[in-house]
C-alpha cells in the first residue's frame, strides 16, 4: 500500500511539474511615460505599446521618443529610439511598473468636502500611464521633479539602464 501511495503522489508531483510548465506568459500590457516640460524643453516619451493601439510601434519593444516645438507650440517628435526587450527585462519592467500603483478601492475618504488643489510644478512632469489591456484597466499617475518617489526612480533608473546597455550594444 505504502508503494502504490507513493507512486501515486509522484505521478501527481509530475504532472503538476508539467502543467506549471506549460503556463505561458503574454505581455498585454502598455507603459507611457511622458516626460514634458513646462517650458516646452528637452521633452520625451517612454513607451512600451503591448497594451496600446499604438499601429506603427512593434510589440515587445521599447521606444524613446524625443520631442520639439514648432512656432504655435506643438509637439512634434524628432527622433525615435527602439529597443528589442527580452522577456525578462519585460517582467521587470511590468514588476516596477505596477509596484507604482497602490489601488485601495475602500479608501476614497476625505476630512474635508473637496480634495485639495494639486501642487503646480514649473518644471518637469512625469505622466506614468499603465494599461493592463486584458483587465481593461488604466493606471495614471503624475510625479513632479526631481523624483521624490523611491519606487518611480527605480522605475525610470531600470529604463534608463535598458536604453544604456542596448545602445552600447
Amino acid at each position: 500500500m505504502k508503494k502504490f501511495t507513493l507512486i501515486i503522489i509522484l505521478l501527481i508531483k509530475n504532472s503538476l511539474i508539467a502543467q506549471s510548465e506549460k503556463l505561458s506568459r503574454f505581455y498585454d500590457f502598455g507603459i507611457e511615460i511622458d516626460y514634458s516640460h513646462s517650458l516646452q524643453d528637452d521633452d520625451y516619451k517612454i513607451i512600451f505599446p503591448n497594451g496600446f493601439n499604438y499601429g506603427n510601434l512593434n510589440k515587445n519593444s521599447l521606444y524613446k521618443i524625443r520631442y520639439s516645438y514648432d512656432e504655435n507650440k506643438n509637439r512634434i517628435p524628432i527622433d525615435t529610439l527602439k529597443i528589442e526587450l527580452e522577456k525578462k527585462e519585460i517582467d521587470r519592467m511590468f514588476v516596477l511598473t505596477k509596484k507604482q500603483f497602490d489601488i485601495k478601492y475602500g479608501e476614497n475618504l476625505s476630512k474635508s468636502m473637496k480634495p485639495p488643489a494639486p501642487y503646480l510644478y514649473d518644471d518637469l512632469v512625469v505622466s506614468l500611464t499603465f494599461e493592463l489591456k486584458f483587465w481593461d484597466d488604466k493606471y495614471i499617475k503624475e510625479i513632479g521633479i526631481p523624483f521624490k518617489n523611491e519606487t518611480f526612480n527605480k522605475l525610470n533608473d531600470y529604463i534608463e539602464l535598458l536604453i544604456k546597455k542596448h545602445t552600447t550594444e
